[in-house]
């Protein structure tokens, strides 16, 4: 948390320094009851908000160490048990950032391969979750940032393909009045927006990278 507040500050080394402190922390932490599972959720939390912190600062070779640190302690933490949800979670929000990573590398079809990752977990969880609201609406969300990942490389077909059914979700979620006001006027309107200005066909027509 005080990571978070000096990065949200603009005080940036002052940020880096205590995000490494509460790695190297929760690092200790871990090693010393292997077997804690909350310990390795931490740990994979505090490398995942690391690797954010660096790539939000353009430090792209120190967010790729971080997530790919804490993607291999969120699919060991799902490896040891299958069916929990919230280890599932942590390997779809911690995949995600490191699509966004090799992507900002240059990397376009780790980054895409990834991004697929990402969408198979949300999927999984919207099963687990008998389809609830939530769980669709984390998989909208996931969709829409794979979109974006691909219109960024150049796969525009791709992209138009995952913000189709990203929206189509938004839209089932309005009709049945699962989303917020927020939602609604934020997400649902935005995936709309992609849409129109650069799908049907596919195409170049956002402007600039998103």
């Amino acid at each position: 948390l005080m990571g978070e507040a000096y990065h949200k500050l603009e005080r940036a080394e002052e940020a880096r320094a205590t995000l490494d402190r509460a790695v190297d922390t929760q690092r200790e932490v871990s090693r010393r009851a292997p077997n804690n599972p909350a310990y390795m959720r931490n740990l994979s939390i505090s490398l995942w908000y690391r690797a954010v912190v660096h790539r939000s600062n353009e430090r792209d070779g120190l967010a790729r160490q971080s997530i790919e640190e804490s993607v291999a302690v969120a699919n060991l933490l799902r490896e040891r048990d299958p069916s929990d949800a919230g280890a599932l979670r942590m390997v779809a929000i911690a995949t995600e950032v490191y699509a966004q990573v090799l992507a900002d590398l240059g990397q376009r079809e780790a980054s895409y391969a990834r991004g697929q990752d990402v969408i198979a977990a949300h999927r999984d969880l919207v099963r687990r979750a008998d389809g609830a609201p939530g769980a669709r609406r984390s998989l909208a969300a996931a969709l829409m940032t794979h979109g974006g990942n691909s219109y960024n490389g150049g796969a525009f077909t791709q992209a138009c393909e995952s913000w189709t059914e990203g929206e189509a979700i938004y839209s089932d979620l309005d009709r049945t009045g699962a989303m917020s006001e927020h939602d609604r006027t934020h997400a649902l309107s935005q995936a709309r927006d992609f849409l129109r200005a650069a799908c049907n066909p596919p195409r170049r027509g956002l402007g600039s990278r998103i």
